[in-house]
């Protein structure tokens, strides 16, 4: 399911966003930007511009490691 979604500064400025909100084929609730000139019929979609969870390919270790390394960041562990 696709949704366009644009606001009145988005018709303004002939921009706009492509909500990806249910797909069988892959990654869900992905919103790209979007040029959109309706006048000449002028659409291109963008890659967002933000990773999301999804697009991060990490196994569960490398996950851990990260999450150990969050802790010690924020606890003020020295490499334990």
């Amino acid at each position: 399911m696709l949704v366009l979604s644009r606001t009145l500064d988005d018709k303004r400025n002939n921009t706009g966003r492509l909500l990806i909100a249910k797909s069988r084929l892959g990654p869900d609730g992905i919103v790209l930007p979007m040029f959109m000139d309706l006048a000449s019929i002028d659409i291109k979609v963008f890659e967002p511009k933000i990773k999301t969870r999804d697009d991060e390919d990490l196994s569960a270790a490398e996950k851990l490691k990260l999450l150990k390394e969050k802790y010690r960041h924020f606890s003020g562990e020295k490499n334990k």
